[in-house]
């Protein structure tokens, strides 16, 4: 698939720091490799400026939507909302901290000839002890707890089709949204590749996983799993 249509959904939340740097960047990179792209930011409610600089961006960067929850409802309610207005044929969730290259998304899009969604597993790591401890004990419990064959359950590069998302039925507000989108995948027989994509060292933001946030997300896991059929 030549690089054509691509609708790019970027959550943000109390990120004044970031915006102004990884949004032109975001654009610039889009304009220069997509013949037909948009930006959509979810701004979930922020308590600093995130929504005026958005809007700023927003009229010099035609290119850009941006969308209010007014008040913050989680990662998977940003997620799932901006997935609803997307318009183009591939659909490309960002976190606005950029941890893996842009270009990865190039290295992608020949799969999509065969595939309906391209998932990602790490081929390099080089955030903190903690974190890559925290992320590899929930990888561990939700590929059993869902029963999931994916390596890596929140790689943070993901890419799909918008027909593809079309089929999901998404209801997590929260960070689980990760897996029941893989959990979808299963159900629905979506067609997906895994390719390996190096993370880079965090030199922007902070991350919003403390240690409450995995604790919680295996409390979620088993309280989605039960109630699925």
């Amino acid at each position: 698939m030549s690089p054509s249509s691509i609708s790019v959904v970027i959550p943000i939340y109390n990120e004044a720091k970031l915006i102004n740097k990884s949004i032109p960047l975001i654009n610039f990179f889009l304009k220069k490799n997509f013949k037909d792209y948009e930006i959509i930011i979810i701004e979930s409610g922020s308590t600093d400026n995130s929504y005026q600089l958005s809007e700023k961006l927003t009229k010099k960067y035609p290119k850009i939507k941006l969308i209010s929850q007014k008040r913050r409802e989680g990662f998977g309610s940003a997620l799932r909302l901006g997935f609803q207005k997307v318009n183009k044929k591939l659909v490309w969730p960002l976190v606005i901290d950029l941890p893996y290259p842009l270009e990865s998304i190039l290295k992608a899009l020949p799969y999509f000839d065969s595939y309906d969604c391209i998932l990602s597993y790490r081929s390099s790591d080089n955030r903190s002890f903690s974190r890559k401890l925290k992320s590899t004990i929930y990888n561990f419990l939700a590929k059993i707890i869902l029963n999931l064959p994916m390596k890596h359950i929140n790689s943070a590069f993901k890419v799909y089709k918008k027909s593809a998302l079309d089929k999901m039925k998404l209801t997590s507000s929260g960070w689980l949204i990760d897996s029941e989108i893989l959990y979808q995948i299963k159900k629905q027989k979506i067609s997906y590749i895994e390719i390996p994509i190096g993370l880079k060292k965090r030199t922007m933001g902070k991350s919003s996983i403390n240690l409450a946030t995995p604790i919680q997300l295996i409390f979620d896991l088993i309280s989605f799993r039960l109630k699925q059929k």
